[in-house]
């Protein structure tokens, strides 16, 4: 957990992954992209649990990786996303995680999210092999060879869930 600075999740839910994060010892800004109403419930819930959680216009005030550090930023705007994801680019240790979220997207914002972690450390996502008319196999193959060879991918069946996969990335070198 010391190597990592930020990490980015693509749908949050109500917000258990980042408490288990932080009480694995995580210390960095922790960010979550959602709609607004399970960004709500994620601020609720991560705060009725003693954790420091804020909402859009509260995480414009941590604009750097000191200031955010130790937070978590529940966020549905995307441009604030930019700007947040922007502010910690040299922070360096910074992962995406996306547990079947990003796979449930349209390509459409797939386009606007997936291009934002290109420069990450490490990656993990989730997802079924099919939504509506996408292969996802072939989306995150593709997706993953586009990277160039700067990270290695490692790719697993879930045995328990079948249809479903990881992906396992991280900066080689």
């Amino acid at each position: 957990m010391d190597t990592l600075k930020q990490v980015f999740e693509f749908g949050g839910g109500y917000g258990s992954m980042a408490r288990l994060f932080f009480q694995l010892g995580f210390k960095g800004r922790y960010v979550i992209f959602d709609f607004p109403y399970f960004s709500a419930l994620q601020r609720f819930f991560l705060r009725s649990i003693g954790m420091q959680a804020d909402l859009d216009d509260a995480c414009k005030a941590q604009a750097s990786s000191e200031q955010g550090a130790g937070r978590i930023c529940c966020l549905s705007d995307g441009e604030l996303l930019r700007a947040t994801l922007a502010a910690d680019s040299a922070a360096g240790g910074r992962l995406y995680l996306a547990t079947w979220s990003i796979s449930e997207t349209p390509l459409s914002v797939r386009e606007q999210i997936m291009p934002q972690v290109r420069d990450y450390d490490y990656f993990l996502i989730a997802f079924q092999h099919q939504f509506e008319e996408i292969d996802n196999r072939v989306y995150f193959h593709d997706w993953a060879e586009s990277m160039g060879a700067g990270y290695q991918w490692t790719l697993l069946p879930i045995e328990h869930l079948p249809g479903n996969s990881y992906l396992f990335g991280r900066r080689s070198g």
